[in-house]
């Protein structure tokens, strides 16, 4: 399936979605990445899944997967660790079995998990998938790698999962070896682009200044040539929100005390409610804007270190032109833990324990 690059900001060709090769249809993999507003687009996936169906578009359920599409990436995993092929048959045979029943002309899957797997796995993942489509196409929506360390930064710590200790970027204590090679972007993409040809892989800068309503919702419904939804289907409260330079604060000086514990998770999904609860009662800052910490010579010093790469994915991705933007430096966020009001520490402590004791 050939799709003519696109720039954000002008109209998006939609992927292809007429009668298919022996009836098969085409697949479009939606590989992430994360902080890109994946999980609010998976979110309109599941909840459009009928009204999307009816225009042509499976948005499957398969092997228990609701929202996104884990079981698959894991599936692949275990036939590459341990050579283990049953997971993925079966899963294959159940998205088989889906397609003859609804005969969709585009299957759309999405996991911010296919850009944390070793590149190793593009190829069991893709020869896997291809005998059931006429065309396989991918698209990565992609932002400044310095935007992406400050977000990922924020997105563990709000699992406890980052210690004051660790770096700010470049490291892999906290986010994992394949993530942290896969924000190569060209080096990422290409284990696809040699497998189903360069114009199959669609690159969109993760901008919503850029995007249609401003949102990756109808910027991605643009790419499936997909209708508006006809009634919004937006959650009530922002899916996997950052925290707030006070969140994030919290969070750091939470993190020793239950950063090796099995009590981690059900600590950190108190902490996040907690902070919920504060921002609904009019406390400001726990819970908004992810924090800066990255000096303006850290922030250059990550643009150099993608520098090459990242020109290269320009050159032979075009739909990424507007990728790097060439803005100022971002702000640097200077609150501290200290710097969090006595009385506030109080009442979101507070609001955590209750949350904690709920949730016993």
């Amino acid at each position: 399936m050939h799709v003519a690059a696109s720039h954000p900001g002008s109209p998006v060709p939609a992927v292809a979605t007429g009668s298919a090769s022996g009836g098969r249809p085409r697949l479009l993999l939606h590989l992430g990445t994360h902080k890109t507003g994946t999980t609010a687009l998976q979110f309109f996936l599941q909840q459009q899944r009928e009204t999307l169906r009816k225009q042509g578009i499976l948005y499957p359920m398969v092997g228990g997967d609701d929202l996104a599409h884990l079981s698959l990436q894991k599936a692949v995993g275990r036939a590459n660790r341990q050579g283990d092929t049953h997971s993925l048959k079966t899963y294959l045979r159940q998205l088989q079995q889906l397609i003859d029943e609804t005969a969709p002309s585009l299957v759309v899957l999405s996991s911010e998990h296919f850009f944390a797997m070793p590149q190793e796995w593009v190829k069991t993942l893709l020869h896997a998938v291809e005998p059931l489509f006429a065309a396989v196409t991918v698209v990565l929506y992609v932002r400044p790698q310095r935007e992406l360390w400050t977000a990922i930064y924020n997105q563990k710590a709000k699992a406890l999962k980052v210690l004051p200790s660790h770096a700010l970027w470049g490291t892999t204590d906290y986010l994992g070896v394949n993530r942290v090679s896969n924000m190569f972007y060209a080096d990422y993409l290409d284990c696809f682009a040699r497998l189903i040809g360069r114009e199959h892989v669609i690159v969109r800068p993760y901008r919503r200044s850029l995007f249609p309503e401003g949102d990756i919702v109808h910027d991605f419904c643009s790419l499936l040539g997909a209708h508006p939804p006809v009634r919004d289907s937006r959650p009530a409260e922002p899916i996997n929100p950052s925290l707030g330079w006070k969140g994030l604060a919290f969070a750091l000086q939470l993190a020793p005390q239950h950063f090796n514990r099995d009590s981690r998770q059900p600590v950190a999904q108190a902490m996040r409610l907690g902070f919920l609860r504060a921002t609904r009662a009019g406390l400001s800052n726990w819970i908004g804007p992810a924090p800066n910490y990255l000096d303006a010579e850290e922030q250059r010093r990550v643009d150099h270190a993608y520098a090459v790469n990242n020109a290269r994915l320009l050159a032979e991705y075009p739909s990424a032109s507007t990728a790097f933007p060439r803005d100022s430096a971002l702000p640097v966020t200077r609150e501290q833990f200290a710097d969090i009001a006595p009385e506030e520490l109080t009442a979101v402590t507070a609001f955590i324990q209750e949350a904690l004791e709920g949730c016993a």
